[in-house]
């Protein structure tokens, strides 16, 4: 069941960004709810504890605001664009590992001729690809 709500989520969610003129945001906000609820005992006791933190968090923040009790329901569905995010990461790795490139910095690190500053030096230019 949960694969089925994971992918109607994801259909309604690619739904909503192509046909923006429609209103899926109540929908999506009750799907993303059901999920959080549903695979949060599935989850290990460490996750389970900084989510409830972090839902905790947001609850006490939507009651001091003066939230309606929908808002509460309704703060689910901006979280997918931060779920798509962590989604995606793992995804974008995939060619360093096909194509080895995380090795070849280990490489070179491991020269012993290198001073501290000159490597982040050197990271800084090849994060701005320089």
């Amino acid at each position: 069941m949960l694969r089925f709500l994971f992918l109607l989520v994801i259909f309604m969610y690619l739904l909503s960004t192509l046909l923006p003129q429609q209103d899926f945001s109540v929908l999506l906000s009750i799907l993303c709810f059901i999920i959080v609820l549903s695979t949060f005992f599935l989850a290990k006791h460490s996750v389970q504890l900084l989510g409830s933190a972090f839902l905790l968090l947001g609850v006490v923040l939507l009651w001091k605001s003066g939230s309606h009790w929908h808002h509460y329901i309704l703060s689910f569905g901006p979280m997918l664009d931060l779920i798509t995010l962590f989604t995606l990461v793992p995804i974008l790795g995939i060619p360093i590992k096909i194509g080895g490139y995380r090795w070849g910095h280990s490489i070179y690190y491991s020269k012993k001729d290198k001073k501290f500053w000159s490597v982040i030096y050197d990271n800084f230019r090849y994060f701005l690809f320089l």
